[in-house]
């Protein structure tokens, strides 16, 4: 178990370091079934568990979502690493304009937030009872009903 933490722990890391635009890219990489690898181990003999997590998304609106998500990401970029270098902050007409388009930037922000905060909270009630988890029964009985220590070894 403290292999598995600190493989966590290395992931996090890692991760927090991401930029918007790499972090929304690592979404839709692992968001779509079909694209997500199933993970091999490289020797036989050595055991290992594997865990995978579908979360329940439709996937032509999931596909919609990665749109917006990535135009968002676009978006801000440009807005961050374009139009602030030129922007004139003492221009009340400026400040105006871009009031605006960062209140429909929000709206469109608060639609994608939305759309994953079911996924989200699941989420996060998994690494708490990961956290919490003394043993893999524990576990396995926090990821939900259809899953268990006998049917991950085949038993």
């Amino acid at each position: 178990m403290s292999t598995f933490n600190g493989k966590v722990a290395t992931r996090v890391s890692k991760t927090s370091q991401y930029t918007l635009g790499k972090a929304a890219q690592e979404w839709l990489r692992i968001s779509m079934p079909e694209q997500t690898a199933r993970p091999q181990t490289q020797d036989l003999f050595e055991p290992w568990v594997s865990v995978s997590l579908e979360l329940p998304f439709d996937l032509g609106g999931l596909a919609s979502h990665s749109k917006a998500l990535e135009a968002l990401a676009s978006e801000r970029n440009d807005l961050v690493h374009l139009k602030f270098a030129h922007f004139n902050f003492e221009s009340d007409a400026e400040c105006k304009d871009l009031v605006a388009v960062l209140d429909r930037q929000n709206q469109r922000i608060l639609e994608q937030l939305a759309f994953l905060s079911h996924a989200i909270k699941l989420l996060l009630e998994l690494k708490r009872s990961a956290a919490s988890a003394q043993s893999w029964e524990e576990l396995f009985d926090a990821a939900g009903p259809s899953t268990s220590v006998d049917e991950a070894r085949g038993d």
